[in-house]
């Protein structure tokens, strides 16, 4: 039963965040979106790249290999 609530979305798009590689990322996002097709909330991984934890070693290889 369909009752035209919201919808969440995970989505990928190339991003280029200087802070964590020179190369294009390939970055997750989560999208909030209406049933009229409005996006209401968006949620961009590589915004939040110093909040996942990432340890010395898997900075560098993101930053190296970033796909």
């Amino acid at each position: 039963m369909n009752h035209r609530g919201k919808t969440l979305l995970l989505v990928h798009e190339d991003v280029r965040n200087p802070r964590i590689s020179d190369q294009a990322l390939l970055d997750d996002k989560l999208i909030e979106v209406s049933w009229e097709g409005e996006i209401l909330w968006a949620w961009p991984a590589h915004e939040h790249f110093d909040e996942l934890g990432f340890d010395d070693a898997a900075k560098t290889v993101l930053s190296v290999t970033p796909i």
